[in-house]
């Protein structure tokens, strides 16, 4: 997992988000909006009341997910 998450963020599609936030209301919006938009994956390290940090959208769209695969198109597969 940490060698996947080094290489999403050298191919920048990774955020990390370092501010607090409500895990009910903002982690949700804030991802959907990210999935919706073909955004980066989200590694929320502040989450309001919570001891460790979230990883969203890892695997939301499909350069990601072929990525995890080792393969960078469907073509490969």
């Amino acid at each position: 997992m940490r060698e996947f998450l080094d290489f999403l963020r050298e191919k920048k599609d990774l955020q990390e988000i370092e501010k607090e936030v409500d895990p009910e209301w903002e982690v949700n919006g804030i991802t959907r909006k990210c999935l919706e938009e073909g955004g980066p994956a989200l590694l929320f390290k502040n989450i309001k009341g919570a001891e460790f940090p979230l990883l969203c959208n890892l695997l939301g769209i499909d350069r990601r997910y072929l990525w995890s695969l080792g393969i960078d198109n469907w073509n490969k597969f």
